[in-house]
């Protein structure tokens, strides 16, 4: 069983923040909260090319 989640907001309100804070926030929790029903290990979808490049972009070198 694998945890999903799914955010869904409009054009311009954070939601790659979101989405990195939310990531930040499971990795940890499973490294220091025994018994953690979350991951360490995480899937992005992008839904187009222009939208991959962009969160390629973002990500780079942990620079969000």
């Amino acid at each position: 069983n694998w945890l999903r989640t799914v955010i869904k907001m409009c054009t311009g309100s954070g939601k790659t923040k979101v989405m990195s804070l939310v990531i930040v926030w499971s990795y940890f929790h499973k490294k220091l909260v025994k018994n953690s029903g979350l991951s360490k290990n995480f899937l992005i979808m992008a839904p187009y090319l222009i939208v991959l490049e962009r969160l390629a972009k973002d990500f780079e070198n942990l620079s969000i």
